[in-house]
């Protein structure tokens, strides 16, 4: 074990019969997030707590469960003991770097499931600098966050350190508020800003509705010929329809200035790089590609030198993985 984990094995340690608040000898989920929403929890303390979230969630993920599973110290222990050190190094040093306000991966997500959410806010704040941070003010102490197409004016303290290690950064506040907008919650948000439907991220963020057209995929064709020719052989060869349509809708968003939001589907893809079930930000359509960011700020088909999470794919690739786009209707 390297000195860098050795230190986060130490902290967790240190810290576990403070973070188990109800002294059961285990974390459960109510209490990972009134920890993450302690304000006196701060520094490498906080960052050692957001690597501990992380860990509970992937854990949480292999077991197919929503909520993480109790945390206990043998559990800690197979943490240390099973993850790539590199890992638990890399997000340990880059917590405590937002913490800290050293980190430069700006509107990148962090791991509230709010990839449509900040795949939105980027486009906003890309046709319109400094639209985000007009929403949210400060008074008295607190944080009034106010979203264009909302009805009421959200209240909530400021981020904790721990939040900060945890939001999208330069995004953390808003992103905490659109939690707290969709579950009414403040302690756990994070874990409720979800943004399933781009629509409803689109519409708080710019007061203006949407429109979603699914995508001619020809894998799901090609899918439901198999289907259609096991029930009954010989039935007519379904053909899905041209993408050009949707393709010039597209570009009419675009060359409205609209906020645009594209979404994967659910399962295995047939381009490496891409991640299923996740939001993009549509940033440019020509007629032989269109360009694409990951609201993590990298991880991207292909390589063109910048793992920054913008890529191309051509309109065929593009069909073939993604299932929706959502456009903004943007008042001419």
């Amino acid at each position: 074990m390297n000195k860098l984990t050795q230190n986060l094995a130490r902290t967790w340690q240190k810290n576990f019969q403070q973070w188990d608040r109800n002294g059961d000898f285990a974390i459960d989920t109510s209490e990972l997030f009134q920890n993450i929403s302690d304000s006196n929890i701060k520094g490498k303390d906080a960052a050692a707590l957001a690597v501990l979230y992380r860990e509970a969630q992937n854990q949480a993920r292999r077991a197919g469960s929503e909520e993480s599973l109790p945390i206990d110290s043998a559990q800690i222990e197979n943490f240390l003991s099973q993850a790539d050190e590199r890992h638990l190094d890399s997000a340990y040093a880059h917590y405590f770097s937002k913490i800290q306000n050293t980190s430069d991966r700006p509107y990148s997500q962090g791991l509230a499931p709010s990839c449509g959410f900040v795949s939105a806010a980027y486009a906003l704040e890309r046709r319109q600098p400094g639209a985000l941070q007009s929403m949210v003010q400060e008074n008295g102490g607190m944080l009034e966050v106010t979203f264009p197409g909302a009805k009421h004016t959200i209240t909530m303290k400021p981020l904790t350190p721990t939040e900060q290690a945890l939001h999208t950064e330069n995004l953390g506040s808003l992103e905490k508020a659109w939690g707290i907008h969709e579950s009414g919650q403040e302690i756990g948000a994070i874990a409720k800003a979800r943004a399933n439907q781009p629509e409803r991220p689109i519409k708080a963020l710019t007061g203006n509705e949407s429109v979603t057209r699914t995508l001619p995929n020809n894998l799901l064709y090609a899918h439901l010929n198999r289907v259609l020719s096991a029930k009954k052989p010989g039935a007519p060869t379904l053909q899905p329809p041209p993408i050009q349509p949707i393709i010039k809708e597209i570009q009419n968003a675009l060359k409205n200035e609209a906020v645009v939001v594209t979404g994967t589907w659910k399962g295995p893809l047939p381009t490496r790089g891409l991640q299923s079930a996740h939001a993009y930000t549509v940033l440019a359509c020509n007629d032989e590609s269109i360009q694409l960011r990951n609201p993590h700020g990298m991880g991207e088909p292909g390589d063109d030198g910048e793992n920054d999470g913008v890529f191309r794919l051509s309109h065929k690739e593009y069909a073939d993985n993604f299932m929706s786009v959502t456009m903004e209707q943007r008042p001419s």
